[in-house]
């Protein structure tokens, strides 16, 4: 799903922030970003943005998705729901 689609879908997202990646490693905190290493370790920088949607309080179910910094249009490169 795009972005759009999980928006209209779930509403805006509860929290999100941006990441800078460079060879795997979050330049932020200095560790690489195992959630990100495999798609990133072969690409020089890649900026991502972060979402998470709660869909459910009492269930303690979220949804968090990750999409390329201006490429929301197209599919995450990382996700799970929990």
């Amino acid at each position: 799903m795009t972005y759009a689609e999980v928006v209209e879908k779930y509403g805006a997202p509860v929290y999100e922030f941006e990441d800078t990646v460079i060879n795997g490693m979050n330049i932020k905190t200095s560790v690489y970003d195992f959630d990100l290493y495999p798609i990133t370790m072969e690409r020089d920088t890649v900026y991502v943005h972060r979402y998470w949607w709660f869909l459910s309080y009492k269930k303690n179910l979220y949804l968090y998705l990750v999409y390329e910094s201006g490429d929301e249009s197209s599919l995450p490169i990382y996700g799970y729901m929990h």
